[in-house]
């Protein structure tokens, strides 16, 4: 018999809700200027691997295109955004 409203066993999370995008509410300056551009350039030649069109293997020049543009730069600004925040820093300066 179930009760209404009950929630069954396999409704209950499996794993502990976290922080999808550990960026959101940082700032990166190259980001605001280049993001868009960079993004838009790599899902753009990720297509054509996703679809079959090239090989799967494109996928790692895409990614060194994307962080010789600007993406490494974006990286180390959110790096040091997230270690500098207040709701990261101690964590992320101590090493977790």
């Amino acid at each position: 018999m179930t009760t209404i409203g009950a929630k069954p066993a396999s409704a209950a999370p499996t794993a502990p809700i976290g922080i999808e995008d550990a960026t959101f509410g940082l700032y990166s300056a190259t980001n605001a200027s280049k993001g868009a551009q960079l993004n838009l350039a790599f899902y753009d030649g990720l297509s054509d691997p996703v679809q079959g069109r090239r090989p799967m293997s494109d996928y790692d020049g895409l990614v060194r295109d994307w962080l010789a543009n600007g993406g490494e730069q974006i990286r180390n600004e959110y790096t040091e955004a997230l270690a500098n925040s207040a709701w990261y820093g101690s964590e992320f300066r101590n090493g977790g």
